[in-house]
This record gives structure tokens, C-alpha cells and sequence, in this order.
């Protein structure tokens, strides 16, 4: 069902000339995994953290972008998605609206309707990391690249720092 690294995800960092790099790698289920995979396989930078955010009835869907270290403040995405109340989805959800194995979610690549909220502090690194869909991608990039990507989606994008 997932595919090691998303042809969307790919097609669209291609698309923006981005200065990225792929790893394919065993598997990686926590970032402890990742760190040691990536001492062992080269890569640079900071890993993300890319959360599918539902409303109260999983009804509307919604992207939030940070770095892996970061604490989320829900109450303070709720606002910018201007909800009530946000949740993480469901692992079923992950897989059917993002198509990517939980935990291992792209900051991009799936239905532009998924609003995404950027954290501004993911441009501090100068390199940052992400999967590619499964938990064997990885992608290295640089932080004014991610920046570009992000301004050419067709997804509502919000830059906040939150």
C-alpha cells in the first residue's frame, strides 16, 4: 500500500527545484531510529514534525508543521485553522487522506483542500529532515527550499509560529 517514497512528494520537490536529498534506509520508527540512521547514512539537518489534525467529528482535516523537538499547542492551531477543538486523526485517517504509514507523514503531497499551518521556526536549521511516506524515506533539505515548496502548493498555506 505505501510506496517508498510518494511520487507526489517527489514530483513537487522536483517541480520547485528544490535542494533536497533522498535516503532510502531500513526502517525507522522513532527518532532515535532516525538519528542513528542518519550518523550512520550522512544526512543533515533537524528532523520535522508533520501532524494530521482532524476537527471533533474528523469531518475537516488539517496539516501543522513543526520541528520534532517542538511541543504542539493545539489550542493555538485551533485558532489559526479557526476550529473549536483539534485532534490528532486517526491512524486510518493518516493512511487514507495523506497516504502514508502513521508516523511517517510528508509535509506535502496529498488533497490541496488539507490546509497546512507552518511553523516559522522550521526556517531557523539550515537543513531540515522528513519522510518520505514510509518509515525506510527520509529527505534532507534545505530550509530556503522547504520555504519555496511550500509558497508553490496549491494548499492553503499559514506561516505562524505557534
Amino acid at each position: 500500500m505505501f510506496k517508498d517514497f510518494s511520487k507526489e512528494v517527489l514530483q513537487i520537490l522536483q517541480g520547485a527545484k528544490a535542494d533536497f536529498r533522498s535516503f532510502q534506509h531500513e526502517s525507522a520508527f522513532t527518532f532515535a531510529e532516525l538519528e542513528a540512521l542518519g550518523k550512520k547514512l550522512g544526512w543533515q539537518g533537524q528532523e520535522m514534525k508533520n501532524l494530521l489534525l482532524c476537527d471533533k467529528k474528523a469531518k475537516r482535516f488539517f496539516l501543522a508543521v513543526t520541528l520534532a523537538a517542538k511541543q504542539v499547542d493545539f489550542a493555538a492551531l485551533a485558532s489559526i485553522f479557526q476550529e473549536k477543538k483539534l485532534k490528532l486523526a486517526s491512524d486510518e485517517n493518516v493512511e487514507k487522506i495523506a497516504h502514508a504509514k502513521p508516523g511517517c507523514l510528508s509535509p506535502f503531497g496529498f488533497s490541496s483542500s488539507i490546509p497546512i499551518a507552518v511553523d516559522e521556526e522550521i526556517f531557523t536549521p539550515e537543513r531540515l529532515l522528513f519522510s518520505g511516506g514510509s518509515p525506510s524515506c527520509t529527505i534532507e533539505i534545505s530550509s530556503d527550499s522547504l520555504r519555496r515548496v511550500f509558497s508553490n502548493l496549491e494548499n492553503e498555506v499559514i506561516f505562524q509560529t505557534f
